[in-house]
């Protein structure tokens, strides 16, 4: 692994036929306009639906002719243009990337099916019980802030975008200063910089939007959310609250202590909902980290009749989790858990390539994974207890359950613990 320069990453390996290449640029779905959420997302996935003498069909029958992948995607970290080929066919694939990128057709036709099938997406989303739950769960966890904004959109806000939107956004902000590039496989360092300037490199110049992103505001309290959905005999439940960003210190002991508390099949968590009682098959806690900000998060999805004794258990061991931490014996499991397990998110070349460079996208360098084992193995008792107290408070939580309301809101208001309880439709995504 070596930088060809402060943004380019190369990786070498000989052994298959074969090159991955990934660049992001700057425009995200953070930098979509109030009212028009949804507009990068549609205007991404418009560059690979026709482009130069390729209308659509035409593209993927050309990429699967060259044996390549090629995908344009969104996040709030940028837009990534990545893909695979065959690396005797490398040359043709930079041309036709090329292509893609500078000469978008933005047929009517296509774009008027993308809206389509989004919105059938959106729609899909009421259908999965867990993806409602976690959609109305990001929603009020980050309130107003930018994170809270779906990257597809509503079907309101998409029925603000019209094509002549999505032609000004590319034409205007698809470009720039290229935030990362990355490549690996049967590639020199040379041709690595070649296919950069043939593709990504063709852009013009382009400033992306301001976008302030605060700090996400608390839970103002524990606050209950029911999304009513009728004929629920199982529930799915978010619990969680806002927490520190990526590249804060005490991410790797909140880590080491997740771990601990509902991270593995072994954790407190598993052990106390699912092996013990039989309320929920899965039940895990996360720790995610952005850029900007992160959650925390539990999930599990029990049987009406069990919701709230396991929201309650979650709940009560959270608490004790945040105010008595964990003990040498778990910190110890813990430990060898994760040093142990840590080779398999590098072990092979495309894995290493995209974890190096989604660390860069968190703010993170090369010795966060470098040293990653030796922060690890560092962590002590005091550093996780003081990480907890600092970024978790049990008192400020968002749980969100997606239910028949009228099944568990007598039971929930048994439950003394709320201090705002509302129910919500669930067709009101």
């Amino acid at each position: 692994m070596s930088w060809i320069d402060e943004k380019t990453l190369w990786i070498s390996d000989e052994t298959r036929p074969l090159v991955t290449t990934a660049s992001v640029l700057p425009l995200s779905i953070l930098h979509d306009p109030l009212g028009q959420e949804g507009l990068t997302y549609l205007t991404t996935q418009m560059l690979t639906r026709g482009a130069g003498d390729y209308d659509r069909a035409a593209l993927h029958e050309e990429l699967d002719l060259l044996g390549a992948q090629l995908h344009v995607s969104t996040s709030r970290n940028g837009t990534t243009v990545s893909g695979d080929v065959l690396s005797r066919n490398l040359d043709a694939y930079q041309e036709l990337v090329a292509t893609v990128l500078t000469k978008p057709r933005f047929d009517a036709e296509e774009f008027e099916k993308l809206k389509r099938q989004t919105l059938a997406e959106i729609e899909q989303i009421r259908d999965h019980d867990d993806a409602l739950g976690s959609r109305f769960f990001i929603r009020e966890l980050f309130q107003d802030h930018p994170y809270g904004r779906p990257a597809m959109g509503t079907e309101a806000s998409l029925a603000q975008i019209e094509l002549s939107h999505v032609i000004d956004w590319y034409e205007r902000y698809l470009g720039g200063e290229t935030l990362i590039h990355a490549g690996c496989g049967d590639l020199s360092a040379e041709r690595m910089s070649a296919f950069i300037a043939g593709t990504v490199g063709q852009l013009g110049p382009a400033q992306v939007p301001t976008v302030e992103i605060p700090v996400a505001r608390p839970i103002g309290g524990n606050h209950v959310t029911l999304v009513d959905k009728p004929g629920r005999s199982q529930t799915q439940v978010f619990m969680g609250q806002p927490t520190l960003q990526a590249t804060h210190p005490d991410y790797i002991p909140l880590m080491v202590g997740n771990t601990i508390f509902g991270g593995t099949f072994t954790a407190r968590l598993s052990h106390e909902i699912r092996e013990k009682r039989g309320w929920s098959y899965g039940v895990s806690s996360s720790v995610a980290a952005d850029r900007h900000v992160g959650s925390f998060t539990m999930r599990f999805y029990p049987a009406n009749d069990q919701t709230v004794p396991a929201i309650r258990l979650a709940d009560a061991m959270y608490q004790s989790f945040v105010s008595a931490g964990v003990s040498i014996v778990e910190l110890e499991a813990a430990k060898r858990y994760l040093v142990q397990s840590h080779p398999l998110s590098i072990e092979t070349p495309e894995r290493e390539l995209y974890h190096r460079m989604n660390l860069r996208l968190l703010g993170r360098d090369d010795a966060w994974l470098d040293g990653f084992t030796e922060r690890i193995s560092s962590v002590t008792l005091e550093g996780i207890g003081n990480a907890l107290r600092r970024h978790l408070d049990p008192d400020r939580m968002l749980t969100t359950v997606v239910c028949t309301a009228a099944d568990l809101q007598d039971a929930i208001e048994t439950w003394d613990r709320p201090t705002a309880t509302r129910v919500v439709a669930y067709d009101s995504i």
